[in-house]
């Protein structure tokens, strides 16, 4: 066996055939991955190998497995190979062997490629390895008949193209399936087709024309007294034994979240684990921290009736039962005990909510909060349990309330829903406030002024400016209004930042995604919010441009920048990317933190005004400036870009730490719904070209002209 293997390799390695079948599977390997990955942003490559299966071997089962046999039989070589001191199942074991190492070059090249993406985005490794795994043993039932039909024919064409029609066939089954399954009549007249495939093939194999007219004939007639005589029969058996070739739908068995274990069976004869991709039922280590810190107890009621429970739910209440001592999970039937909501406010709730009590406080979470929705689709995209059970958790063992104030009256937007989720989870009360008619409350407060289309006067500045100095907390998102807001312009400068008229563009590629406006901006490690930033991607869209000057009793610090190669423009409808002589040039602040202290001689720092208070030993005021709403809010950000983008994990990250940094609660609460859809990849702009010339160019063209130099010595000899 080992000689056999050791020849076939060669074999490969030495003809243009080896070199050039791997040429065109990295080719079309790397053509894929870019347009599902890179260009489409989908952050899983299961998905990348279910569009790229079919064509894949439609190309790889007849370049590699045709000449297995059938070029032994043209060459008269069989005759030697099988009287060699070598056992039958020797050599065909040897020549399948080598067959798989040709099939693991690029599924190993897929690996790499999946581990590459992963670094722009939240990429499943578990769900990947097992998609690839079961793509990887797809690949050798094909070539394992592959190897079939190459034996029953001398020319290496008439088994390439039964070849492809077993792809065909088996990747397109599912479909067939359907159809036959309507009805007998449909079911007789795929069986007459298979006949007349077979009688063809029959004949292509043997050129035995007699023989093959005799089968075909008895064939036709036994299918046609069958149908005449038992007709019943073809009634869905036909659909269950064509079943067992359809490949596609068991790989997709697959590749949907859980490794199936009968998946991995059918492949290698012709248990379920959260491989999702987003781990929906499993806990981070944020709630393993909060649940060991517990000092009380907590008790989550599961309100269900029997036979009712939420697969998911259960078990991740079972998770949180043995994260701690602390924390009991008890199930109450409603069918038993319909009254059991009455106790804490509700006359009825639906089966699946959960109600979280600790001995002073307790929270309702009724059943459609653990699914929510985008909003765009009537069926659940997301799983969102941990962060509802965590943030519960927090909820009735914190007794200390804090309350976001809104300003209103200057057509500010509301909170997006992913904003509006994350500040709930970390229990912060969100109150709108009317500068002209109220004062601010003080006590465990901050204000979020948002994208203001229109401007304040100078008496709501000045109740701004009054609580920033003795303490406050204010979150500025600007809009660009084109001067059309002065006074509000005026108060920002008061604190060192001025925001220039324009959007900022980028010219480096490693900086902008698809559009130059589009912005990666380079995430400051300053003290505060982005300090120890995860690493993952901000998008940072239509920004305008902050300039920080120092100004007395302040301490700034930048949060993110644009790059050297950024510049300002305000007519976005010049498409050349390129800064005209007039256009301020970067780098610029697309977001920074201001450290306000009041009155005092003392030294102020950031470092000092992160630890607390500044060497007078007063608690510093903190305004935190965006220059875009789009940064936060995927609804305005689709109104400016007129289509729908999401917005990456990073920005929800960078907002939950933001409302914590001013408020000083804990970011770790604010954990997101855990998609159940393809997660989404951000690459920039520079990556995906260049990920494109090399998977689609440069190593399917190396590999190319490798085979071809191997190829032109041998024939020189």
């Amino acid at each position: 066996m080992a000689a056999v293997f050791r020849k076939e390799l060669h074999t490969y390695a030495v003809t243009m055939i080896g070199a050039a079948a791997l040429a065109v599977l990295l080719a079309l390997t790397g053509f894929v991955t870019r347009y599902i990955n890179c260009y489409n942003g989908y952050g899983s490559y299961s998905y990348t190998l279910q569009y790229l299966a079919f064509w894949f071997y439609a190309i790889a089962m007849p370049l590699l497995t045709m000449r297995t046999f059938s070029e032994e039989y043209r060459q008269k070589t069989d005759q030697l190979l099988f009287t060699a001191p070598v056992r039958v199942r020797a050599i065909v074991y040897g020549k399948y062997a080598a067959l798989l190492v040709m099939l693991f070059i690029p599924v190993l090249l897929m690996k790499l490629y999946a581990a590459a993406l992963g670094r722009y985005g939240s990429m499943p490794a578990a769900q990947d390895n097992a998609a690839l795994f079961l793509f990887f043993l797809m690949g050798a039932a094909y070539f394992a008949v592959g190897m079939l039909i190459s034996s029953v024919t001398e020319n290496q064409i008439i088994s390439a193209v039964i070849c492809i029609l077993f792809v065909i066939f088996t990747q397109l089954v599912g479909n067939v399936r359907t159809i036959i399954g309507a009805g007998r009549g449909s079911a007789f007249l795929f069986v007459l087709l298979l006949i007349v495939l077979g009688g063809i093939l029959l004949y292509a194999a043997t050129k035995r024309l007699f023989l093959s007219a005799v089968i075909f004939l008895t064939a036709m007639i036994a299918a046609v007294l069958l149908f005449m005589l038992r007709g019943n029969w073809f009634d869905g058996r036909v659909s269950r034994v064509i079943s067992l070739f359809d490949f596609r739908s068991a790989f997709f068995t697959g590749v949907m979240g859980t490794m199936d274990f009968r998946a991995i069976l059918y492949f290698l004869s012709f248990a379920v684990r959260d491989l999702t991709a987003q781990q929906l039922y499993t806990v981070g280590e944020s709630t393993r921290e909060k649940a060991k810190e517990l000092t009380e107890d907590v008790t989550f009621y599961y309100l269900t009736s029997y036979g009712e429970e939420d697969r998911d739910l259960t078990a991740l209440l079972r998770t949180y039962e043995g994260l701690s001592e602390h924390i009991a999970v008890e199930k109450i039937d409603l069918a038993v005990s319909p009254r059991f909501p009455e106790a804490y406010g509700e006359t009825s709730l639906p089966n699946n909510s959960v109600v979280a009590v600790s001995k002073e406080r307790f929270k309702v979470l009724r059943y459609e909060v653990f699914y929510p929705s985008d909003g765009e689709n009537t069926y659940a995209t997301a799983f969102d349990g941990e962060g509802q059970l965590t943030s519960a958790m927090e909820y009735v063992t914190d007794d200390r309330q804090v309350t976001l104030y809104l300003t209103e009256g200057h057509g500010e937007p509301a909170f997006d829903a992913a904003m509006a989720d994350a500040v709930n989870k970390m229990n912060i009360l969100t109150e709108p406030l009317n500068l002209l008619s109220a004062e601010i409350p003080e006590e465990n407060s901050a204000v979020a002024v948002f994208a203001p289309s229109t401007d304040f006067t100078e008496e709501e500045t000045a109740k701004l400016r009054d609580y920033l100095m003795s303490g406050g907390s204010v979150l500025y998102v600007g809009l660009m209004t084109g001067g059309k807001t002065p006074v509000l312009d005026a108060f920002l400068e008061e604190f060192g930042i001025a925001a220039l008229p324009g959007y900022v563009m980028e010219q480096a590629d490693a900086n902008y995604v698809q559009l130059p406006y589009l912005l990666l901006p380079v995430i400051a490690e300053s003290p505060g919010i982005t300090y120890a930033f995860p690493q993952e991607n901000v998008l940072c869209p239509y920004a305008q441009a902050f300039l920080l000057k120092e100004r007395e009793n302040t301490a700034t610090v930048p949060l993110l920048l644009s790059s050297d190669s950024s510049y300002v423009r305000s007519d976005l409808s010049i498409t050349e990317n390129a800064p005209a002589e007039n256009e301020e040039k970067g780098p610029f602040a697309l977001a920074a933190a201001v450290y306000v202290f009041g009155e005092t001689e003392a030294e102020n720092t950031a470092e000092n005004a992160e630890a607390g208070k500044n060497e007078a030993g007063t608690e510093p005021g903190k305004l935190v400036c965006y220059s875009t709403p789009c940064i936060f809010s995927r609804s305005i950000f689709g109104q400016f870009l007129q289509a729908d983008m999401s917005l990456p994990s990073g920005n929800a990250e960078l907002f939950a730490r933001t409302a914590a940094f001013l408020t000083e609660q804990d970011a770790g609460q604010a954990i997101p719904a855990k998609s159940m859809t393809v997660p989404q990849l951000l690459l920039p702009q520079g990556v995906s070209v260049r990920f494109g010339v090399l998977s689609m160019a440069v190593l399917p063209g190396a590999v190319l002209a490798a085979g071809l130099i191997v190829w032109l010595r041998r024939r020189r000899r």
